[in-house]
Parts: structure tokens; C-alpha cells; sequence
């Protein structure tokens, strides 16, 4: 991180109730419970959408800014938690995407990061089913994810071809295991749209808010 952004983030957190997160400076967890903060979202609305990851593959959707130094938020992020974690409750989160075209996928690249417990967080691939999250059709567990509020690993899920229908609402997934709490970064390209969220045990409810960091990628 900068110095200018570090100096920015610190006269952000004024007043804020933050409590130490492992290795990432201040966060915190709104009790009703998605977001995970360690300073007020910092955004560069002029950037636009990246291919992050796609050296080799064609964009089949694309949240990342093409700023490869802040290509997403690393300063706000979705709670992804258990009950056994810090944050105390279970949040769970989804961003739907719809291929144009028919296409494979190849790989997802998502903008993770831990703020504590254990450092395993689950991601999948789900059908839709009546515009909330369905069916798994692959699923991974991620690890190694950075420390909450640094700036900017991604985490790539390669896989064998997928095959993705046009026109077809798809999700990306990500949940939480054993007492790990972690975050979901947000898109720095202020884009905000509808996206499935998860409190505990309870159904699945659509929200519309900032998207969080991802990419989907194919031939």
C-alpha cells in the first residue's frame, strides 16, 4: 500500500469502531452483517473493467479494475464468516453473471483475503434456480488467501472446461469454513447491481449494492 493511501485510510478510520484484524491494520463486521471494513471504500470510477487473469483466456465477465496496482477494493470487502468465527454469525455471498455467447470455462479469479481463523475459504460454480443461487456444478477450497486490507493478490481456480449456455445466469459463490472470517473485496469501478446474500441459516435474499472483485474466463 502507498503511503498516500495508508495516510488516507488512517484519517478515514476516525471514529470508526474497528477492532485488530491479523495482519491487516483495523476491521470490523456490521452486525447486520456483509460487510467487513477497514477504512471507507476508496473507488477510481474512471477505470475501467479488467480481464485480470486472462492472459490466455477471453473475458466472459469481469468486475476488476484494469489498474493492476488497486484493480479492487482491498479496504471493503463482503463478510464471508461462520458462527464460530470472530464475527460471531454466518454470511454467505454470491454475484451472478450471464454469458453472452456459448462458451467454456476455464477459470475464476476472485478477490479474497482473511481477517482471521482459519484460512480456507469455499468457492463455487452454481446453476441458477429461479434467480437465486442453485445447483453446485464445481466447487474448490481456496487458501492462502493475504491479510485483509493489503493490496492485491488474487486467487485463481483453474479447471477443465465448463461448458456455460448464452443468455444463462450462472454464480460464483463463496463461504466461509470451519471459524474463518474473511472478505469478499469490492470492485473499485463502481459497479453496484443485484447479488444473493446468505445470514445463518436462513433462505437465500437478494440484495443491490456494490459487486464484489471477480472475473470468469473462457474460450
Amino acid at each position: 500500500m502507498t503511503k498516500a493511501l495508508k495516510s488516507l485510510a488512517a484519517l478515514l478510520l476516525l471514529g470508526l469502531n474497528v477492532l485488530p484484524a491479523a495482519g491487516a491494520g483495523e476491521a470490523t463486521s456490521s452486525d447486520d452483517g456483509h460487510v467487513t471494513v477497514a477504512s471507507p471504500g476508496i473507488a477510481r470510477p474512471d477505470a475501467k473493467s479488467s480481464s485480470t487473469g486472462s492472459e490466455h483466456f477471453k473475458v466472459i465477465y469481469s468486475t476488476f479494475s484494469d489498474d493492476k496496482e488497486f484493480p479492487y477494493n482491498p479496504f471493503v470487502a463482503y463478510t464471508l464468516s461462520t458462527r464460530n468465527s470472530d464475527a460471531g454469525r454466518r454470511y454467505t455471498v454470491a454475484m451472478p453473471f450471464t454469458p453472452a455467447e456459448p462458451t467454456n470455462l476455464r477459470k475464476v479469479v476472485v478477490a479474497l483475503a482473511r481477517v482471521s481463523g482459519l484460512d480456507e475459504v469455499s468457492v463455487s460454480l452454481r446453476a441458477d434456480d429461479g434467480g437465486l443461487p442453485g445447483a453446485v456444478i464445481k466447487r474448490v477450497k481456496v487458501g492462502d488467501l493475504p491479510a485483509f486490507g493489503q493490496c492485491c493478490e488474487t486467487e485463481t481456480i483453474a479447471s477443465k472446461a465448463i461448458p456455460l449456455a448464452a443468455g444463462t445466469r450462472y454464480w460464483v459463490l463463496a463461504k466461509a469454513n470451519a471459524d474463518t472470517h474473511a472478505g469478499w473485496n469490492w470492485n473499485t469501478i463502481s459497479l453496484s447491481g443485484p447479488f444473493a446474500r446468505k445470514f445463518d441459516s436462513g433462505d437465500w435474499e437478494m440484495a443491490n449494492d456494490a459487486l464484489a472483485a471477480f472475473s470468469v474466463l473462457g474460450d
